[in-house]
């Protein structure tokens, strides 16, 4: 038995063999089918037998099965052969009236005597059925038809055209240059000394007789500086006969003929009035010698080199600031040494004889060479357009209204008893620093001001929704309990205030100390704490900052014992980039400070010039630590810190500063989790999503933070029943400083010049800050629930489809939250007398938005229909470059600069005049950035730009 099964493994492989075998045999088989052995085991068993233990008896051969994959696809010189790629197979049938139909990839065709296309079998191929035109007529099997080649096939047909494709060499030798042809190049088949390559070609006349064609190539001149192109002549040569070419009159598709204006472009029209079309000829231009099309040139104007570095591959970036806070710090206050440039009143310009220049602003931002001459462009063509305002139209487009909605436990949903109503017409601090008129007019807003405006007077309403605004001691500033909970805010209340606009700025670093009141009661009638913290207002750099930090440490001089640094209190070793700052005997690790902590100092140093110019270095910057250290002098511990100063532009030589009188200083740390201080305005996060522009104001602002430190009582029930304190009160100052920072000067009020009060007593210094309502400089300060850098309603612009867009945050009012809203509703106002102008729908025509990531209520496309935002003439397509070698600026005009008589180009119908630009700035104020002179609007100066009056390049 073992002996039969062998056997049968022996059987299975001559079989295998033998497919195999006959593989190789029909290698060359047109559409032949690979074959594949396939086998299978021989095995018995019975009921009575255990299966686990029984062996199988051999093998045994099951099928041999065809393969159809994809074979090779080689070329032929039979036109009728043919092969498919990928599935599918040609149909046959094997008589023409036979009603079987066979299937074959076997491509092999020929043509019988009846012109039919059949196989090797003379099978007959089927094809569908086509109309004249060559078009299918019907496109399944049982109306395939046999393909019969039509009688016309075969007829001679003379040769009309050839299509050449050939590769010449770029190192041939240019015959025309060849000494032989000194007194001028004379062709001659016959003679390979007079070309560089030939090649032949058969070609038919029309009985059918072959001809040979041979096209013979001469170089005629090599690429070089003034001419980067290889030519090549050709000539035709036919029966020993050359060929010369018949030129004819150009003509299009429609039969009109072409000229080539002076720009190289083809048009139909005569470039010229010295030519003609008919009897006295036209110039004639070689399509050879066209080379490129040639550009006209515009009006350009290159500025003198930038007195910014933009490296050599102007990838350096400058920073352009807007905010009036910020201007001392540019080069247009004064400043020659800096690098920082004002944004505002940036370049003015005039195209093609406008009949007024246009003012130039650009946004804020760091930008390298490319990106500054990219929003130079933008502003200059969205300054020379023709966008208009948004206008909101009194009793139609002024209010904004907003329902949330909660979902009931049977599926529907229930808004709020009285969904909030948003004023578009009620002052915002955009409006105000813009000096929008909002009564007794429709008032017009450029896009920026509108989305800015909106956002504010959405964040004001949510707010007075459920806490009034406070306008008095007695006035205002208290919580609507059910209009609270229904938004689910309840206990989410802070306190938030802002003080006056800084009309002079405090060019000095300086901190304040002030108490933050705070209570665990409801409505704060008892529980009450007071924590000490630090406002810091930073000059450094000429650049105004605050913080709020919740630890000081007093700095000190080193014992005069000590081994390092005795006598000072800050030590700068500009080898080692590092600073030292000295405490005395207090630990600052006491104050939560270690290594890598960030610390700012703020100080006064008035003792000598010297101290002062050092100072002016670490004056307000902030610092990371990165070790704290002590020395035993006189059996007591003096700590100090060291910080690193690498990156920060300190001098390049040693300094130290003592605490002789007029200097002192602190250390400030932990910025504080529960107060923060800003200007309004300035941040554009808190201006609307995706602001690239400020409105900054100039007032600070102070306010609460911090989920745990929110709370239910609001700043007028704190002053009831904490004797008369505020959230935030009790600001003194740190250092006493002086107009000329010496001991002797005038003693500045720096309340007055932060704007939140002055110094005339303890009560004033926070007049502005927490007023009485009693001037409009003097608001009390408000109780709010919307944090203005996040809030839970945001308003957008959709380009695109030029629309607005509002989204609630689901993270800060949707499910899952204390609100726990999960849809809203945006509509216009019932009392509306004519369709809103904004897009925004009616209660009866808007839809439900739910609230989840992303989703938007979208309003209907609207177009802006106030006052033009440029009422000059138009101009488009202008253009601002920057030139790499020149470190310049480069400014286009978007028409040509040559005078172009009509018709002389392609478009040009009537005569033009070269276009012409002109670049330049007004005069612009050191103290604010002001124009000084709004009837020349050239004469001032942009040495960012390289333009200006007193630029002579």
């Amino acid at each position: 038995m073992s002996f039969y099964t062998a056997l049968t493994g022996l059987n299975g492989a001559q079989s295998d063999i033998s497919a195999t075998s006959n593989n190789i045999a029909n290698v060359n088989t047109t559409g032949f089918k690979r074959s594949r052995a396939e086998f299978g085991d021989i095995f018995a068993t019975s009921p009575l037998q255990n299966a686990s233990s029984s062996i199988g008896s051999g093998t045994i051969l099951k099928s041999v099965k065809q393969q159809f994959t994809q074979g090779n696809i080689t070329s032929s010189l039979n036109v009728l052969d043919m092969a498919i790629s990928g599935q599918g197979f040609f149909s046959l049938k094997p008589s023409l009236t036979s009603g079987q139909t066979v299937y074959t990839r076997n491509g092999s065709f020929n043509v019988n005597n009846d012109r039919y296309v059949t196989d090797s079998s003379g099978q007959f191929l089927l094809t569908f059925p086509v109309n004249a035109d060559g078009s299918v007529t019907a496109k399944d099997l049982t109306s395939a038809i046999p393909l019969q080649l039509p009688v016309t096939s075969g007829t001679p047909k003379a040769t009309t055209a050839i299509e050449l494709g050939v590769n010449v060499s770029a190192t041939s030798e240019v015959i025309t240059d060849k000494a032989q042809f000194a007194s001028g190049y004379v062709f001659n088949p016959n003679d390979p000394t007079t070309y560089n390559n030939s090649t032949s070609i058969t070609i038919f006349d029309d009985l059918g007789n072959p001809t040979i064609a041979t096209i013979f190539f001469i170089r005629t001149q090599a690429a070089s500086a003034t001419d980067p192109t290889n030519k090549y002549d050709t000539r035709l040569v036919i029966n020993d006969t050359v060929i010369d070419p018949d030129l004819v009159k150009a003509v299009n598709d429609t039969k009109q003929p072409i000229f080539i204006d002076r720009f190289g472009q083809q048009t139909t029209k005569v470039p010229d009035d010295n030519y003609f079309l008919e009897g006295k000829g036209s110039a004639l231009f070689k399509l050879d010698d066209l080379k490129t099309l040639v550009d006209s040139t515009p009006a350009k104007i290159t500025g003198e080199s930038s007195a910014f570095d933009f490296g050599e591959e102007g990838d350096k970036t400058v920073t352009v600031v807007t905010d009036p806070l910020q201007f001392n710090s540019t080069r247009e206050s004064g400043d020659t040494s800096s690098q920082i440039y004002w944004g505002t009143n940036f370049m003015t310009i005039n195209v093609d004889g406008s009949d007024q220049p246009v003012n130039i602003d650009i946004r804020p931002g760091s930008y390298n060479a490319a990106q500054l001459a990219s929003e130079i462009q933008r502003s200059v063509n969205a300054a020379y357009g023709d966008d208009k305002k948004i206008q909101i139209v009194q009793n139609v487009d002024d209010t904004l209204t907003i329902d949330l909605q909660k979902l009931n436990a049977d599926g529907t949903s229930t808004g709020l008893t009285t969904p909030i109503s948003v004023d578009l017409l009620a002052d915002s601090y955009v409006s105000t620093k813009e000096g929008i008129v909002l009564t007794g007019a429709s008032p017009d807003f450029t896009r920026d001001q509108f989305l800015a405006h909106t956002q504010a007077r959405l964040n004001d309403s949510l707010n007075t929704y459920a806490v009034s605004a406070q306008t008095a001691a007695s006035a205002g500033g208290v919580v609507d309990t059910a209009k609270a909970s229904a938004l689910g805010i309840s206990s989410q209340l802070f306190y938030r205030a802002a003080g006056k606009e800084m009309s002079t700025m405090l060019e000095q670093s300086q901190a304040f100390a002030f108490k933050r009141n705070s209570s665990t009661h409801a409505t704060a009638a008892n529980s009450f704490s007071e924590t000490p913290q630090f406002l810091t207002y930073s000059y450094f750099g000429k650049s105004p900052q605050v913080h709020v930090y919740d630890k000081r440490t007093a700095m000190a001089i080193n014992p005069a014992g000590a081994t390092a640094n005795p006598g000072k209190a800050v030590f700068y070793d500009q080898s080692e980039n590092t600073i030292r700052f000295h405490f005395g005997t207090t630990n600052p690790a006491s104050n939560n400070i270690a290594a890598n902590s960030k610390v700012r100092l703020i100080g006064q140093f008035y003792a000598n010039t010297t101290d002062n110019t050092n100072g002016e270095f670490i004056n307000g910057r902030e610092f990371t630590v990165t070790s704290v250290g002590s020395e035993t002098v006189g059996g007591n511990a003096q700590y100090f810190i060291e910080c690193s100063t690498a990156g920060m532009n300190l001098p390049d030589s040693d300094f130290s500063i003592d605490f002789a009188t007029g200097n002192d200083a602190n250390i400030y740390s932990t910025l504080s989790t529960s107060t923060e201080a800003f200007f309004e305005g300035s941040d554009t996060a808190a201006v609307f999503k995706g602001a690239d522009v400020n409105f900054s104001n100039k007032k600070l602002v102070l306010r609460e933070i911090g989920t745990a430190n929110k709370h239910s009582y609001t700043n007028r029930q704190m002053v009831a029943g904490n004797s008369g304190k505020n959230i935030l009160d009790a600001f003194t100052e740190e250092f006493t400083l002086k107009d000329d920072s010496t001991t002797s000067g005038t003693t500045l009020d720096t309340f007055d010049l932060i704007g939140i009060g002055d110094n005339g007593s303890a009560a004033t210094r926070d007049n502005h800050l927490n007023g009485d309502g009693s001037a409009t400089d003097k608001v009390p300060a408000q109780m709010q629930w919307v944090d203005e850098k996040n809030p839970p309603i945001e308003v957008t612009y959709d380009v695109l489809n030029q629309r607005l867009q509002f989204e609630v945050d689901r993270n800060l009012i949707g499910t899952g939250t204390n609100s726990n809203f999960n849809s809203f509703k945006i509509f216009g106002s019932s009392t509306a007398t004519n369709t809103n102008n904004l897009g925004i729908p009616t209660a009866d025509d808007t839809s439900t938005t739910l609230i989840r990531g992303g989703e938007k209520f979208s309003a209907a496309t609207f177009v802006a229909d106030g006052a033009e935002i440029q009422l000059n003439d138009k101009r488009f397509g202008i253009k601002v470059g920057y030139n790499s070698e020149l470190k310049a600026f480069e400014f286009s005009s978007g028409t040509t600069g040559e005078t172009i008589a009509a018709n002389g180009a392609l478009g040009v119908t009537t005569d033009q005049t070269a276009s012409d630009i002109v670049v330049g700035r007004y005069a612009l104020s050191t103290t604010d950035g002001s124009v000084t002179d709004a009837t020349d609007f050239f004469s001032g100066d942009n040495n960012l730009l390289g333009i200006g009056k007193t630029k002579t390049n």
